[in-house]
């Protein structure tokens, strides 16, 4: 739609505005013209008036139209100001509608509760627009430009018979809806599946509380302990024992205590999970603890795992191996191998002493061939 809503509303008003003014103007002259008219001519055969005489008539007649002139100008400054207040009523209008974004859609799903969902959405997407209340034509023009599917084809139906002609109100189009796409016993529709989701055991608190407050707006005419004992009713078992502990006197006062308890103990539990997600991941870190290059190719980093482990477990075999001729030095060897990926030499960055580990080098010097324990040659700094 190109024109905001509430647009013809808010140009009728400047109308009015406008014209107002000008008839409190007109009419402030008339009766300033009135009170400060200049007297009457002498009648026929009565002396000429004198010189001052004419003068104060002349006076008088000057100052009249002078505050005729200002009325009018009082008059025009008013209209201009009523007008620019409309102007920019309608401005706002349009940027709220433009924020708003589209109208939400209405497939006309029939014996199901989402004409009620479409109709609330829509009167918050009114507030959120600036369509004003009183403006029917508006809003009736917005819901049936937002219809899809059957819900189209049943207002195309409304309008060719005539019977849309005679809903010229919001209210009066909501009984419509209702009627038509609304089950057709709603609160006993409405009861029977609020015991469906109460006795279907959702653990999900939060997703539980949305679809019972939907079916409790179809339910106006139950008291507030039976709504409450019915909320309650569905609930996992932790919180239904808490609801009936704190007897809650509303259904407002219950479901909000339930959501932040639930909220709670959602946060307080992803924050655990966080945390060990957070320890686990830190181990392989510390144990592999790869370079930056490798950490941004994690292919090649799962590489150098597998080879650094290859030939770990080859150090550990050959030295069994050794082991078996002399269990001292099978032995030296082995505690070499298990401890190569903690030792550390001064003067070399961590990084370089990965690398080296990695490549299945002697720590030290950077060479292949034997360890750290077995290396006379100098250290290679980095």
């Amino acid at each position: 739609m190109s024109a905001p809503p509430n647009g013809p509303a808010l140009h009728t008003r400047q109308a009015a505005a406008a014209s107002a003014a000008t008839a409190a103007a007109a009419a402030a002259a008339a009766a300033a013209a009135g009170a400060m008219a200049p007297p009457p001519p002498n009648a026929p055969g009565a002396a000429a008036p004198d010189a001052a005489t004419q003068a104060l008539q002349a006076l008088t007649a000057m100052l009249a139209q002078q505050h005729l002139d200002s009325l009018a100008i009082r008059a025009e400054a008013a209209a201009s100001r009523a007008a620019q207040e409309v102007a920019s009523e309608l401005a706002l209008a349009q940027q709220c509608r433009a924020a708003a974004g589209p109208a939400p859609l209405f497939v006309g799903q029939a014996n199901d509760i989402e004409a009620q969902r479409w109709l609330i959405a829509l009167e918050r997407w009114f507030g959120s627009a600036r369509v004003d209340a009183s403006d029917d034509d508006a809003r009736i023009a917005i819901a049936a430009a937002s219809m899809r599917d059957s819900a189209q084809a049943w207002w195309a139906a409304e309008a060719t018979s005539g019977r849309a002609a005679s809903i010229t109100t919001w209210q009066q189009f909501a009984q419509a809806i209702k009627r038509h796409f609304l089950p057709m016993d709603t609160e006993r529709w409405a009861m029977q599946q609020r015991e469906r989701i109460s006795s279907a055991g959702l653990k999900d608190v939060a997703a539980y509380t949305a679809k019972y407050a939907e079916l409790d707006m179809l339910l106006p005419g139950e008291t507030e302990l039976s709504r409450v004992m019915a909320y309650e009713r569905g609930l996992p078992e932790h919180y239904r024992v808490k609801c009936a502990e704190r007897r809650f006197a509303t259904l407002a006062e219950a479901s909000t205590a339930m959501l932040a308890a639930w909220n709670a103990r959602e946060n307080a539990r992803g924050g655990h999970t966080s945390l060990a997600n957070t320890e686990v991941e830190e181990k392989p870190r510390e144990a592999a603890a790869p370079s930056p290059a490798s950490a941004a190719d994690p292919v090649s980093d799962l590489r150098a795992q597998v080879a650094q482990l290859t030939a770990m477990m080859a150090g550990r075999f050959q030295a069994s191996e050794r082991g078996r001729g002399g269990r001292t030095g099978g032995r030296s060897q082995r505690r070499e191998g298990e401890s190569r990926a903690r030792s550390r030499t001064p003067g070399l960055s961590d990084d370089v002493v990965r690398a080296r580990l990695r490549a299945n080098q002697c720590i030290k010097c950077g060479q292949s061939g034997h360890y750290k324990t077995e290396c006379t040659n100098e250290v290679k700094l980095n």
